[in-house]
């Protein structure tokens, strides 16, 4: 086996947890974990221009809400050590092509993909947080694991 290209990163290790009362610490369903007062305000920073119904800046065809519209529960997942609650959607009538998912290591700091058909845009927001292709692949492998 041959050892992956240089500047190839590795997915980091995610481990489904069993469901406890962590992982809905922010609701039952994506949308009262999207409406949830301690995650209101970093959804929209998170999000960004994606979040409004429209606007020139928007990189996705509908508001980032919409993607959680047909929600499984939250779950929560170990990636890497820490424990995140994940709340993973879809737009009804779209789930094939059309998914949310949002990654929660606590209110102030906030991981989220939106795939809108063949486009996949990624999200991060809190201190000290940036977009890297490591927070990519974090999110990329939560998907993967949850899909499983």
């Amino acid at each position: 086996m041959l050892p992956p290209p240089s500047g190839t990163h590795l997915p980091p290790e995610v481990q489904v947890v069993p469901t406890d009362a962590r992982a809905i610490v922010y609701g039952t369903t994506a949308r009262a974990v999207l409406e949830h007062p301690a995650l209101r305000d970093g959804l929209r920073m998170l999000f960004g221009p994606d979040w409004a119904a429209t606007g020139p800046q928007r990189r996705v065809s509908l508001p980032a809400h919409d993607f959680f519209g047909g929600s499984e529960r939250p779950r929560l997942l170990r990636i890497a050590g820490r424990e995140y609650v994940a709340v993973p959607g879809c737009i009804e009538r779209a789930c094939g092509t059309h998914r949310g998912l949002l990654l929660i290591a606590g209110p102030t700091e906030l991981l989220a993909r939106l795939d809108d058909g063949g486009l996949s845009v990624h999200y991060v927001h809190g201190t000290g947080l940036a977009p890297s292709p490591e927070m990519r692949a974090l999110v990329d492998a939560a998907r993967r694991a949850l899909r499983r």
